[in-house]
C-alpha cells in the first residue's frame, strides 16, 4: 500500500517528489484519461478575496455555482472541477480509474499583471498538487504558467516542480496574439526542458475572430484549428528543434494537425524550408490526446502520429459539452483491426510513461 505522511511532516515536506511515496502497488491499473480539469480549494479561495485583480469572479445563481471571466463569460463550477470524491466518481463511470489533472484554460488569462499573476499561479499550482499528492496511486498534476511574464513563468515551473510536485504545466495555444514560437517564450521550454517537465497546449482564445461566433463554429472549427496552428509553430518555428527533449502534449488530439501532414510537407518542399526532421517526423515526436470524436479521425491520427503518442482524454468535468467526449474508451473502438497492444498503450501504457513513472 501507498506509505501515508503523518501530519508532524512540514508542509515542504509533503510536497518533496510530489508528497508521493510509490511502491509497485502504487500503479494505477486501468485506463488513465489525461486531459481533465480541476480547481482546487486554494484557487476558490483566493478567487473569492481577490476575483476582481485576478479577473475572475465567483457567482451563485439559482443554486448553481459559477466562475465568471473579466469578459463576461461564464463557465459552470461542476462539483467535479472542485472535489476529487466527485470527480473520482466521474471518472469511474466513464471506465477510468487514474488521470492527469490541469487548470481549466478559461482561468489562464494572461493579461494579469505579475503580482496578480503570481498569486492566481501559486494558488493554482499549490493546489493541485495537494491533491495529486494526497492521491499518488490515482492522480498527478500539471499547474498553470503566466507565460505573460517569462521570468517569472521559470521562477513558477521552477517551484512547481520542485515543490509541488507537478508533471507538468498547462499552457495556451497562443498566448495574448503571440504564437509559441516567439522567443519570449524560449527561456521557459529551455527551463522545462531541464527540469523534465511536460508542455500541456491548449487551445484557447481561437484565430478567426467574429465569424467563429456563427453556429458554435468556435468550438467545432476554431479549437481544431488554433491547436493545429500551435503545432505547426513549434515545428516551423523550430522549437522543436531547439528543444527535442521537451514532451508536447496537444489537447484534443492536435486538431487538425494530423490531417495536415501532406500540405504541410508541401508547404516545406515548396518554400525550400530546411528542418532538421522530416514533418512525419515531428508529428511523431508530439503527443496527442484522443479527444477527436470520430472513428476515422482517430485512426487518421494514429496511422499519422503512431499508437505511442496518443493517450486517452475526456475534457471532464465538461466531458458532456460541446468539446468534450462523454464515451473515451468507446470512442476508440473507431480504431479498425489496432494492432495488439495499441489499445492498451493509448488507455494506459502511454500515460505512464509520460506522467506516472
Amino acid at each position: 500500500m501507498c506509505v501515508q505522511l503523518s501530519m508532524e511532516h512540514s508542509y515542504r515536506q509533503f510536497f518533496i517528489n510530489g508528497g508521493v511515496v510509490l511502491n509497485s502497488l502504487s500503479v494505477p491499473a486501468g485506463p488513465i484519461d489525461t486531459h481533465v480539469h480541476f480547481l482546487p480549494p486554494e484557487f476558490f479561495d483566493l478567487a473569492r478575496e481577490e476575483g476582481p485583480r485576478l479577473g475572475i469572479r465567483c457567482l451563485a445563481e439559482k443554486g448553481r455555482d459559477w466562475l465568471e471571466t473579466a469578459s463576461g463569460q461564464r463557465y459552470q463550477a461542476l462539483p467535479a472541477l472542485r472535489s476529487p470524491a466527485a470527480l473520482m466518481e466521474e471518472l469511474k463511470q466513464m471506465g477510468s480509474s487514474a488521470a492527469v489533472l490541469s487548470p481549466p484554460p478559461f482561468i489562464f488569462n494572461y493579461d494579469l499583471p505579475a503580482d496578480s499573476a503570481r498569486l492566481l499561479a501559486d494558488a493554482v499550482n499549490r493546489g493541485l498538487g495537494r491533491t495529486a499528492a494526497q492521491k499518488p496511486a490515482d492522480l498527478r498534476s500539471l499547474g498553470f504558467l503566466p507565460m505573460q511574464h517569462p521570468d517569472l513563468a521559470v521562477s513558477i515551473l521552477e517551484q512547481g516542480k520542485g515543490l509541488y510536485g507537478l508533471r507538468g504545466f498547462a499552457i495556451g495555444s497562443n498566448i495574448s496574439g503571440k504564437d509559441l514560437d516567439h522567443p519570449d517564450f524560449q527561456p521557459i521550454f529551455a527551463r522545462a526542458e531541464e527540469l523534465g517537465a511536460v508542455i500541456f497546449i491548449h487551445p484557447w482564445a481561437p484565430l478567426g475572430g467574429e465569424r467563429l461566433s456563427r453556429h458554435g463554429l468556435k468550438s467545432a472549427l476554431g479549437l481544431p484549428l488554433e491547436v493545429a496552428a500551435a503545432g505547426c509553430c513549434l515545428i516551423l518555428g523550430g522549437v522543436m528543434d531547439r528543444f527535442p527533449r521537451l514532451p508536447f502534449f496537444l489537447a484534443h488530439g492536435g486538431g487538425a494537425l494530423s490531417f495536415l501532414l501532406g500540405r504541410l510537407q508541401r508547404l516545406i518542399t515548396a518554400r525550400g524550408i530546411t528542418l532538421a526532421w522530416e514533418p512525419r517526423d515531428y508529428l511523431r515526436s508530439l503527443y496527442y490526446d484522443s479527444i477527436v470524436l470520430s472513428g476515422p479521425a482517430l485512426q487518421l491520427l494514429v496511422s499519422v502520429a503512431g499508437a505511442r503518442q496518443v493517450l486517452l482524454g475526456s475534457d471532464a468535468p465538461y466531458h458532456n459539452g460541446e468539446t468534450g467526449d462523454p464515451d473515451p474508451l468507446g470512442s476508440l473502438t473507431g480504431l479498425t483491426s489496432p494492432a495488439a497492444g495499441e489499445i492498451n498503450l493509448i488507455t494506459h501504457r502511454n500515460a505512464w510513461g509520460l506522467f506516472f513513472s
